[in-house]
Order: structure tokens, then C-alpha cells, then sequence
């Protein structure tokens, strides 16, 4: 079985790399640690809110901050104003570690492998933190390992205090839920090194006297399927936690380029991720 679903990932490879070297896509693809995974056990991994309507969303917490622009931003997107929202694969996003805001900041720490744990959620919520420490000045991103998602995975799940916004752990949660808790629960996040991550869900092991800070609120966009005001949001405040489509051999063999899934969907939501910087394909 591993080896057919390893020879199924190398026919779309080679397939795939090959439209890339004739300019027909633009990212490329390559053998990784899924690749002897199917298409299934892949999807299973992700556990956000799969097939989930946005507005449908009843049982999440909402962020109190709402960012509505009141200019346009000041960004090197080519055209950026002429980005249509209506389809999904117009606009896509792409990870970097030496992302950068206008005081030449590093907003995002190394990147984590979630293993076989559907927490993609303690994940998106962590970039964010991390992201708002480092813009304060209080962490250094380029150096600093990050917070503990395993302290959200733990404290932020099954969490009686949490419902009803509560989070599955290993199968899945909301990234909104996970910055509640920090901000209004437990007042505090962990460091990596101090609370380490370990792909299963166990108890709450916070301890407050190791605690690194934390935030009074957290915020969203003030109209959800509006690109602009996203990059106008990410130039201004950051980088932001954002929900996609990650299902199909694409983004499982992703290797590099901007990443523009043909059969993305803006509503079949099943991962969480980190948006740092933005284009047009």
C-alpha cells in the first residue's frame, strides 16, 4: 500500500514539475515525509472545520477587534486594487521565514511540523502571538523558537470553562478559540523550549511563573471575503492566521513557488495556516 500511494505521488511529480518548467504552473512539487501517505490519510491529518460554511460558524468565538482599512494600502502588489474575491485561486499566499514589516521586523519563527496531530489550529493561533510579541519588540523572531501550541493543545481543549467555544484537540479546533484562552483564561503563553510539543493531546501542564506575556483582545477582518482589506491588515498589523483548502496531491508534495490550488475552495476550509506576505498570480 505505501509503495502505490509513493508511486501515485511520483507520476504527479513528474507531471506536475514538468507543466512548471514550461511555465504552465507556478510552484513545484517534490518527495516529503507524506509522500507514502494517500490522498485520505493526508486530509484526516488537517482536522480544521472541514466542509464547514463561513457562516455557519455558530460555535467559535469571535475576536472583538474589527480591522477595517481606511486607506488603501502601500504594498508592492502588482495591481493589487484589480484582485477579484469571487474566485478563490486568484489570490494566494506563500511562507517565508525573512517575512518583514515596516520596521524591519521578523514576524515569524522556524517552521513546525505538526505530525500526525490535527492541530493546525494551535499552530495558526501560535504564528499569530508570535508575530504580536515580535512586533513589540519583546521576542525575536528570527532567533526564537515561539510559543507553546502544545500548552493550546493541552489547556485549550475539552476545556469545561472554554464551551461553548471549545476546542477537539488532535481533531481539530478554531484558531480564535485557542487566542481566547490564552488572553482570557489562563492569562499567559509558554515558551517552545519550556512546554514542548509532542503531537498527542495530555493534560494542562501551564505553569504561570513561566509564562512569557500575553494580549488584551484579538482582532478580524471587518469584511471576511475582502482581499484588500486582508493585505491591508497584514501591512499594517502583521501576519495573520488564516483558514484554506489544503486538500489534494498539490499542497501535500508542495515544495516551493506561489501555490495556487486548481480545485481551491473559499468554503471547504480544512487547515490553518499563516498568511505572511501576498501577490497575484
Amino acid at each position: 500500500i505505501r509503495y502505490n500511494n509513493f508511486m501515485e505521488q511520483y507520476r504527479f511529480i513528474k507531471k506536475h514539475n514538468q507543466r512548471f518548467l514550461e511555465g504552465k504552473e507556478t510552484y513545484f512539487v517534490d518527495f516529503n515525509h507524506l509522500s507514502d501517505l494517500s490522498e485520505e490519510e493526508y486530509n484526516a491529518r488537517n482536522n480544521y472545520v472541514e466542509n464547514h460554511d463561513e457562516h455557519s460558524l455558530g460555535s467559535t468565538f469571535t475576536c472583538t477587534h474589527v480591522y477595517r482599512p481606511s486607506d488603501k494600502p502601500e504594498t508592492n502588489c502588482v495591481d493589487c486594487n484589480d484582485i477579484s474575491t469571487d474566485s478563490a485561486n486568484e489570490v494566494a499566499f506563500y511562507w517565508q521565514n525573512e517575512t518583514l514589516n515596516n520596521q524591519n521586523k521578523v514576524l515569524v519563527t522556524n517552521v513546525k511540523d505538526q505530525g500526525s496531530c490535527g492541530s493546525c489550529w494551535t499552530f495558526g493561533a501560535g504564528a499569530a502571538i508570535e508575530s504580536y510579541f515580535c512586533k513589540k519588540g519583546t521576542k525575536r523572531c528570527s532567533s526564537w523558537n515561539g510559543v507553546s501550541t502544545q500548552q493550546i493543545l493541552d489547556c485549550a481543549s475539552s476545556n469545561s470553562a472554554l464551551n461553548p467555544y471549545g476546542n477537539s484537540g488532535c481533531n481539530g479546533g478554531f484558531q480564535s478559540n485557542a487566542l481566547r484562552y490564552v488572553y482570557d483564561f489562563e492569562k499567559g503563553i509558554m515558551n517552545w523550549d519550556d512546554y514542548g510539543y509532542e503531537a498527542v493531546q495530555r493534560s494542562c501542564r501551564y505553569s504561570k511563573s513561566k509564562s512569557i506575556g500575553t494580549f488584551s483582545s484579538c482582532g478580524r477582518l471587518g469584511s471576511s471575503g475582502s482581499a484588500n482589506n486582508m493585505f491591508s491588515m497584514m501591512e499594517n498589523n502583521g501576519v495573520a492566521t488564516v483558514a484554506i483548502d489544503a486538500s489534494g496531491l498539490a499542497f501535500q508534495m508542495y515544495d516551493g513557488g506561489l501555490y495556487t490550488g486548481g480545485s481551491c475552495s473559499s468554503k471547504r476550509l480544512n487547515h490553518a495556516v499563516t498568511a505572511t506576505a501576498f501577490g497575484k498570480t
